[in-house]
């Protein structure tokens, strides 16, 4: 189980996201749609483990987020912290 900062962790640092915490994500976003920071980090962890379902992910995302400028930073960089 993810605990509150664990969260905060995911957050600071998403370059070393496994199946059981993109798991988390999916089920989180599930209960809480319009969740930023997650939609960013699942885009984020797709796009590092090239998944087919990337670009899906993305199109949602771009939709959903403040500024495309940081989605297309945080989906470039390499192990930086974002927030």
């Amino acid at each position: 189980m993810v605990t509150t900062h664990g969260i905060s962790e995911l957050i600071k640092q998403p370059i070393s996201l496994d199946e059981k915490e993109i798991d988390f994500i999916i089920n989180t976003l599930k209960k809480h749609p319009y969740f930023q920071n997650f939609h960013i980090l699942l885009c984020k962890a797709l796009f590092d483990n090239e998944s087919i379902k990337f670009k899906s992910q993305l199109k949602k995302t771009a939709s959903i987020v403040s500024s495309r400028e940081l989605l297309f930073e945080i989906l470039n960089q390499k192990n930086k912290t974002f927030i």
